[in-house]
């Protein structure tokens, strides 16, 4: 999607946060524009989580790379890429 919105002339997708760029624009919805802070506060109406899927408990690899992304380091790369962090 971000590839084709900023490739096409006049096209528009929906995408995250840390896709917006110089190609492509992030729009007001109900006059508010996307944010930390206006995610957060439920006041941009198209925000939504991320969610991550397992069969079962994970383990080995799989926990192992969720306990990164849910941790301290794996957070604050989360934000530095443009995302919202979940902490």
């Amino acid at each position: 999607m971000a590839t084709t919105v900023a490739n096409t002339p006049g096209a528009i997708g929906y995408v995250g946060l840390g896709y917006v760029n110089e190609k492509i624009k992030a729009i007001t919805v109900e006059n508010v524009m996307p944010s930390k802070e206006t995610v957060n506060s439920d006041t941009y109406p198209l925000a939504r989580p991320l969610f991550m899927y397992t069969n079962g408990e994970p383990t080995g690899a799989v926990k192992e790379f969720m306990d990164f992304v849910m941790s301290e380091e794996g957070q604050k790369l989360v934000e530095e890429n443009g995302y919202i962090s979940v902490k």
